[in-house]
């Protein structure tokens, strides 16, 4: 359950329980890892941009930078994954409509995931270069002829001036945004864009939902502390909207130092917001006894997004994953036993009862369900538990 209290800096500070800690899927349960399986989560929040943020925990962070250097996931933007081409299209039109592509016009981008975008956006005219520590993004860019610096961001290594810097799904991993941005400063010339896209934890936020929690998520971005970041760190923006596919929030920006900073928030949204989280999880306890009592192992659709849940009452056992990307059907999240299963298990054997852990696409999942599967079983989706 969660504790409010505050931080030795005097930011408020909202406690969950240890949650798991996500960063691959084995073939097995048990599976030896470098990290440990379970990791404490805190939220705090910044006034000054409206953020709310991961507590910077110094030893969650040295656990992140080792799974950061590990020949592992890369996300989504890697050829063959089954969500690259519906992220990829979407991604790849905000670019293009902020910054049309030209031989001449350089973009540097940092975290290359599998080199996805950097190939597209060399196809589309670009010229490309890229920065990530990753092994995978390092081998996948050379096997293209596009070069990635082995490094992590910002970096000496890094001496080329670029036209626009781009990163998807980044902003949300660094300690310091603002710093980070501003870093941006010594690449890009007067005018020089950055393009990011982030998770858009907006309606998390609205919500009180602490599905949003994975420990590789430092920062938890709404359009205004988007907006109040890129500002402080001296760029004025041009474009921010929410994404066409999924739930993604785009911003573009150029360099102006003219930028005045934010307005604070004070720690009023922060209350709010804890108040929520704290009747979310007595609510997901009320559901899950329920579903104890229908009998049978409860299912959980969209499983990583299920697991903040999972932990806040303690539950590792007696329950089942379903999951539409085949990617990770038949396999492990650290710390449960319990095998990915896909639409056809389902099918074959649905379970009584079932919650879908995505407010994105709870809705249409719950229509497949109750059309698809002969005898469905009884779905609570997200939004509705929370609202």
């Amino acid at each position: 359950m969660v504790a409010m209290c505050a931080a030795t800096n005097d930011a408020p500070t909202l406690a969950l329980r240890d949650i798991a800690f996500y960063w691959r899927m084995t073939t097995e349960p048990g599976v030896p890892s470098p990290v440990p399986t379970f990791l404490p989560f805190a939220f705090t929040f910044d006034p000054a941009l409206g953020l709310i943020m991961q507590e910077r925990n110094p030893t969650v962070l040295e656990h992140l930078e080792t799974i950061y250097r590990e020949d592992w996931n890369v996300g989504y933007l890697q050829e063959g994954h089954a969500l690259a081409e519906a992220y990829g299209a979407d991604v790849r039109r905000f670019i293009e409509s902020v910054l049309p592509p030209g031989d001449s016009t350089r973009i540097l981008e940092i975290g290359c995931g599998g080199a996805y975008l950097l190939q597209h956006l060399k196809t589309a005219g670009f010229d490309v270069l890229g920065i990530d520590p990753s092994p995978v993004a390092v081998r996948e860019a050379e096997r293209l002829g596009i070069r990635v610096i082995p490094e992590f961001y910002p970096s000496p290594a890094l001496t080329d001036r670029v036209d626009a810097i781009f990163h998807y799904d980044v902003l949300e991993h660094v300690a310091d945004p603002v710093s980070f941005l501003r870093a941006h400063h010594r690449e890009l010339g007067p005018g020089g864009m950055v393009m990011i896209a982030v998770p858009d934890a907006s309606a998390s936020i609205e919500l009180g939902d602490i599905s949003m929690v994975i420990h590789e998520h430092l920062n938890f971005f709404d359009q205004t502390s988007l907006r109040n970041t890129v500002t402080s760190a001296g760029f004025r923006v041009v474009a921010l909207e929410k994404g066409g596919y999924g739930g993604v929030l785009y911003c573009a920006a150029v360099v102006d130092e003219a930028q005045a900073p934010p307005p604070p928030t004070g720690v009023a949204p922060f209350e709010a917001f804890t108040a929520r989280v704290s009747e979310g999880e007595r609510r997901f306890a009320a559901f899950l006894a329920e579903a104890d009592s229908a009998g049978g192992a409860p299912g959980f659709y969209v499983p990583l997004r299920a697991l903040p849940y999972l932990g806040s009452v303690g539950r590792h056992e007696n329950i089942r994953f379903f999951d539409d990307d085949p990617g990770i059907h038949g396999r492990y999240f650290d710390g449960f036993a319990v095998p990915v299963e896909n639409f056809a298990d389902l099918q074959v054997n649905p379970p009584s009862t079932i919650f879908v852990a995505s407010t994105s696409f709870g809705r249409q999942l719950r229509e497949r369900i109750n059309s698809e599967v002969a005898s469905p079983p009884r779905v609570v989706t997200l939004d509705e538990l929370l609202r």
